[in-house]
């Protein structure tokens, strides 16, 4: 069934490419330049598809499936709900040279065409919309899930007995908060990191880490060997920025059971 979407949206988009130009179905008022179509309002495209027709959209979307090609452009799905990974929309974008792959973020820019109507594997039916895009941008996680509302530079340092750690920076977003640490061994010893150990805290509430499978964060090296630096996002429970004040405990431990590396312990705060 997915298959067949993505070459019914080959056939429906390469119509579209060579009539875009002479449709003269009434559109909405786009005079403004702003798209009246966005991430917030795109469910009416699937409740009221009809009633906007040809109307401006920007949507930040997640790619499933690999995108396919032709020698008039390329054409894939995306679910335009990134964070619940839903409402299926089929984008046709007139540029056979851009490479997009399943599992991009993207940023798309054009015109809502028309819905589509197909059934799911389960016999359920889909309201598909077609948008006809005039750009298209890939975009990271976090760029598109988990944009950042605040940062903290923080850039403290603290050196057990030769094990570094650096807090870099904090981000603040609505789902997770994200610590960014550098871990230095200038020990003569194998050192361990492990994110799991990690720590916030604000008043009574005590903040474990939160795994995030779809983001594919870089995290810092677990075994550290003597003169490397790993750096790399831990990502939290969602730490409230308005608190001013937190507190970062991180554990490591060295192989060398002579050498005793204490908890890290950074009581931070900020205006």
């Amino acid at each position: 069934m997915r298959k067949f979407l993505i070459i019914f949206l080959c056939l429906s988009l390469m119509i579209a490419f060579v009539g875009c130009g002479s449709e003269q179905t009434a559109a909405p008022d786009n005079t403004n330049n702003e798209p009246t179509i966005t991430n917030e309002n795109v469910s009416l495209l699937v409740s009221e598809g009809d009633e906007h027709k040809n109307a401006k959209v920007e949507l930040t979307g997640h790619v499933f499936l690999t995108p396919e090609k032709d020698s008039n452009g390329i054409y894939f799905q995306m679910y335009s709900d990134v964070k619940n990974d839903d409402i299926n929309t089929l984008v046709g974008y007139e540029d056979p040279n851009f490479e997009l792959n399943d599992g991009d973020y993207v940023v798309v820019k054009g015109i809502f065409k028309e819905t589509q109507t197909a059934e799911n594997a389960f016999g359920g039916q889909l309201t598909l919309p077609v948008v006809i895009a005039d750009s298209v941008e890939i975009k990271s996680y976090m760029d598109v899930v988990a944009p950042a509302i605040h940062t903290i530079d923080v850039n403290e340092t603290q050196d057990h007995s030769g094990y570094v750690l650096t807090v870099d920076k904090i981000e603040f977003t609505e789902s997770e908060s994200r610590v960014y640490v550098t871990i230095k061994n200038n020990t003569s010893e194998k050192i361990h990191f492990y994110t799991f150990n990690s720590k916030g805290i604000q008043g009574n509430k005590q903040l474990e880490e939160q795994e995030n499978y779809d983001a594919d964060y870089e995290e810092p090296q677990s075994e550290i060997l003597p003169g490397i630096e790993t750096s790399g996002i831990i990502a939290f429970e969602p730490f409230d920025y308005e608190a001013k004040q937190l507190k970062l405990i991180f554990e490591g431990s060295c192989q060398y059971y002579d050498l005793e590396i204490n908890p890290f312990n950074f009581d931070l705060s900020w205006e």
